[in-house]
């Protein structure tokens, strides 16, 4: 609905739905609807449409799902989708899913998933605690976190069209129960918190459970970490507010490309040069010191010419003497015995 004008733009309704999520991306140009459609007693459609907002008569594509989904996610900025599904048996073999589509405005694609086995010790119950997905605020980075005892956290990059490359994995934590990113996307945040007291709770309480902060950027590297006695809770500093219009941020984009831009190249064409010089001068700099190095080795090799030459008998090995050796031809014959085996003797009757 475009309330300006009060007008309906898109309207595709859905009958016989048992489970629906909207979702809307953070750009605000995509708006997703998860549909389970029930079609009889026995068999259940999954459904996911993606609605494209931003263009003329706001196209939609639509896409079947072959599992139910728990939990959806849209990256902020790309036309790629995390989904999270839950396969629940029994303990030994239940499982979470994760998958990755990307979508066009003529189809939805999948191209990434991920199976990750429920630990034993979690409870069935609770298994979207239990997994914490999110995406960055820069929209090219996720991670899948898995709090049990121990923090298991992955992170994944998803820069690239169809490929999802693991960054890093198994980053630990033990007790930990809260990761978030920061609101630029650089970094995320990996923490052990304490339950909020009660009226009448004891320093005693917090004893023996350790509570710590630890401070990751998006490439899943350490950056800090530190111990704080009884942690309850953290929050990131919200990005300040840009005192720039839109227009005036239009026409820093145009100056940086049309007035920096070529400023910028070349001093990286420069540096580039100055290290391309750096190394060819490390390479003449070994040439020079290896053909000092040969021409020593010759020096010394000339000067021992006549202690040489009295080992070989009055010649040394570099004069040329055309009769100082002499060619002789060995013809052999080589013959070929038969060997006949003896026959045994024979024994008189």
């Amino acid at each position: 609905m475009m309330l300006k004008k009060r007008r309906e733009i898109r309207n595709n309704p859905s009958f016989g739905v048992e489970k629906w999520q909207l979702l809307w991306q953070a750009s605000g140009d995509h708006l997703l609807a998860y549909i389970e459609r029930k079609v009889n007693k026995h068999s259940t459609v999954f459904a996911l449409d993606i609605y494209f907002v931003k263009k003329k008569n706001c196209p939609l594509v639509e896409h079947t799902l072959t599992k139910s989904v728990t939990k959806l996610q849209v990256s902020p900025t790309s036309n790629k989708i995390l989904t999270t599904s839950f396969q629940i048996s029994d303990k030994s073999q239940s499982k979470a899913e994760f998958a990755v589509l990307t979508f066009t405005e003529q189809a939805i694609t999948p191209i990434w998933s991920e199976i990750i086995p429920v630990p034993s010790q979690a409870d069935l119950t609770k298994l979207t605690s239990v997994f914490q997905t999110e995406w960055s605020p820069q929209g090219d980075t996720f991670f899948i976190a898995t709090f049990t005892n121990a923090a298991s956290v992955a992170v994944y990059d998803a820069s690239k069209a169809a490929l999802i490359e693991l960054v890093a994995a198994e980053l630990q934590l033990a007790h930990a129960n809260k990761i978030q990113w920061d609101y630029s996307g650089r970094y995320f945040a990996l923490a052990s918190l304490h339950d909020y007291p009660q009226k009448n709770a004891k320093k005693s309480d917090f004893r023996g459970v350790p509570s710590r902060f630890q401070l990751y950027n998006f490439q899943g590297v350490l950056v800090h970490e530190i111990r704080i006695p009884h942690l309850f809770t953290f929050e990131w500093r919200p990005q300040p507010i840009l005192a720039l219009t839109s227009a005036q941020q239009d026409q820093v984009k145009h100056d940086l490309r049309s007035k920096y831009w070529s400023r910028f190249e070349s001093t990286d064409d420069a540096y580039e040069k100055n290290k391309r010089g750096g190394v060819a001068a490390k390479r003449n700099e070994l040439k020079a010191a290896w053909k000092e190095m040969r021409n020593a080795c010759l020096k010394v090799y000339k000067d021992s010419h006549d202690i040489r030459a009295e080992f070989y008998g009055g010649f040394a090995s570099d004069d040329d003497n055309e009769d100082d050796y002499e060619v002789v031809e060995i013809s052999r014959t080589q013959k070929v015995i038969k060997h006949i085996q003896p026959t045994a003797p024979t024994t008189p009757e």
